[in-house]
């Protein structure tokens, strides 16, 4: 059982708001509609010293100039210190094995973020040893892009710093894709293909046995190699296979067809990148619901990535 002084009730009328309301009361300065909050201090020690004391804190008191110099002063101090610990138990890392590598990662960016907020970016953009050369890549980007926006000095114009964290964190985003999963999405039926993102799609994608259709489908994350002249190669593996839809499962293939790799070098390194494929309906199809589903295989990064799209034979 709870004790009754460690009751409380929430009625206007309970012990605990009368008093509170009497502690309110007692406050001489206290006025009515006043909600500044009052802090009650135990008495001091010393004869006489009968009552207890009310001390107010005016907003002036918590914001003045020597409260702000206080604080920056032990916030330099704390923040110093965490980059010494930091840095001394980082210094203890060894190569990591795979069980512990994202524990080692962790310990090694938080140290570099460490460093960003003590204005030490020389050592904050250090490249992390005994990791992936894209994660080297992506975190030192990264941490070039965060320091390139808040670096005022160097660069007074937020414009210019604005373009350079957007060049820095492109860098990144290009080294991390390598890493990533495949995706291949928007697979739709078109009517005609113009460029990326620009097509007249199918309104209803039904068709006959024999009928040619066009398929547009985007690459996101594939791989690329830099050639001898400096260029970007990609090199794409496709496979289109339709599936017949066998009760509430699209599961009894009907069609493969594989494409040639599709080999692209480039001068700059492709953002936008998708495929077109043409290709005949077999006589074959009986009416019903298929899917169409395009497999792409990454022949650079060694990595898959698939996609479907619904269509029904008539």
């Amino acid at each position: 059982d709870v004790p009754d002084q460690f009751h409380s009730k929430n009625a206007a009328g309970s012990p605990a708001r009368r008093q509170a309301q009497n502690r309110a009361d007692d406050d001489p300065e206290r006025r009515p509609g006043d909600t500044r909050s009052s802090f009650r201090n135990p008495p001091a020690a010393g004869p006489g010293n009968s009552g207890r004391g009310t001390v107010q804190l005016t907003s002036a008191e918590r914001i003045s100039p020597t409260s702000v110099e206080l604080f920056s002063s032990d916030w330099d101090r704390t923040l110093q210190r965490l980059v010494e610990l930091s840095d001394a138990e980082t210094a203890k890392d060894k190569t990591p094995n795979r069980k512990d590598e994202l524990s080692y990662l962790r310990r090694q960016v938080y140290l570099r973020m460490l460093y960003l907020l003590s204005g030490k970016t020389t050592q904050a953009v250090q490249a992390i040893p005994h990791i992936d050369a894209a994660d080297q890549e992506f975190w030192q980007k990264t941490m070039w892009g965060i320091s390139a926006y808040l670096d005022d000095r160097s660069e007074s114009d937020r414009r210019s710093r604005a373009t350079q964290t957007i060049t820095r964190f492109n860098e990144a985003i290009e080294h991390l894709r390598a890493e990533a999963d495949l995706v291949v999405k928007n697979v739709v039926f078109c009517r005609k293909i113009d460029s990326f993102g620009t097509y007249d799609k199918v309104e209803k994608s039904e068709f006959r046995p024999g009928e040619q259709v066009l398929v547009y489908a985007e690459i996101e994350n594939f791989k690329t190699e830099l050639t001898a002249e400096g260029h970007h190669r990609t090199r794409l593996k496709s496979e289109i296979e339709l599936f017949q839809k066998v009760g509430s499962e699209y599961r009894e293939s009907k069609q493969k067809f594989d494409f040639p790799a599709t080999e692209d070098v480039c001068r700059s390194y492709r953002r936008d990148y998708f495929h077109s494929y043409i290709l005949t309906l077999p006589q074959s199809l009986g009416l019903g619901d298929y899917i169409l589903k395009l497999t792409i295989t990454d022949q650079v990064g060694n990595k898959i990535g698939s996609d479907t799209v619904q269509f029904t034979v008539k």
